[in-house]
């Protein structure tokens, strides 16, 4: 699951909050360039909202409960073709 662009290089990685609007099965949370690996998978639901705050990934239930799962987060190096003049 892709969230978009979280905090920066200079502090943690926070995500504002997304929904889920189907059954998603997720083992890794993507936000920008930062990941978080989770040791098992997590059923997100219809109405659910999902979002990274540093290693972990939190889910908020529509009755406000909110469920933090602690994984591994990391850095991901994306690596692409070499851009004319860069070679």
């Amino acid at each position: 699951m892709d969230l978009g662009t979280g905090g920066g290089t200079a502090g943690p990685i926070r995500t504002a909050p997304a929904p889920v609007d189907r059954l998603t099965l997720v083992n890794r949370v993507d936000a920008g360039d930062w990941a978080v690996e989770l040791p098992q998978p997590v059923f997100l639901r219809k109405g659910e909202q999902v979002w990274v705050d540093g290693g972990a990934v939190c889910v908020g239930r529509p009755d406000g409960d909110v469920v933090r799962h602690e994984g591994s987060g990391y850095w991901i190096c994306r690596v692409g073709p070499p851009r004319l003049g860069q070679l």
